[in-house]
């Protein structure tokens, strides 16, 4: 594997001090269908039995430290700043809500990604000519909204837990008969969280 001359500004030799930041975003466009057949225009009603879809395009971006892996073959090495990208179909619903009720929210995003080593090299151009990345990113939430009073003003006490994952792979779009068919990892991520709120309503 060859690197260009901006290798020295965007890798690290693991063996030596050094500082990087993670970040990581996502965006999402679409719409949400309530199967309720309650005419309210109230988009919060928690008594329908068929809970809400949400459908549309997704697009996630991270930065992380990262070292080449693919399935289980590692270059130990170098560190890059390795920079994530995935664009395709994004999907969620959720069930519950309201006060003392639990509430459950699942989104999901699937689609074509992409790897950038250094200014000029992607790990899409290293890999084979007919294999692409693909991802899949899901976040999971889980919150309750305990009202430990019935006067007003109301004091509701919100935890809310959440975890967020991420799965880079490659996968092999010219396959022949009777060839098995494999998804060696990029990357993966687990991040997850853990809040407590404080609303009060008057």
């Amino acid at each position: 594997m060859k690197f260009g001359s901006d290798a020295d500004e965007e890798c690290t030799d693991y063996r030596t001090r050094f500082s990087m930041i993670s970040s990581m975003e996502t965006a999402v466009l679409g719409v949400t269908y309530y199967p309720s057949k309650n005419p309210s225009p109230v988009t919060e009603d928690t008594k329908g039995k068929k809970p809400p879809i949400f459908f549309g395009l997704g697009y996630l971006s991270y930065v992380k430290p990262y070292q080449v892996t693919i399935g289980s073959t590692v270059l130990e090495e170098l560190l890059f700043t390795g920079r994530f990208y995935g664009g395709g179909l994004a999907l969620g619903t959720k069930f519950g809500g309201g006060v003392n009720r639990p509430y459950i929210a699942i989104n999901t995003q699937f689609g074509l990604g992409a790897s950038r080593l250094t200014k000029d090299l992607t790990l899409n151009e290293v890999a084979p000519q007919d294999w692409l990345i693909g991802y899949l990113q899901g976040t999971l939430s889980v919150s309750f909204k305990w009202a430990p009073f019935k006067f007003k003003p109301t004091f509701l006490i919100v935890p809310s837990l959440e975890a967020n994952g991420a799965l880079f792979f490659f996968f092999e779009t010219d396959r022949q008969e009777g060839e098995e068919f494999v998804t060696p990892n990029v990357n993966r991520d687990l991040m997850y969280t853990a809040k407590l709120y404080l609303i009060v309503t008057l």
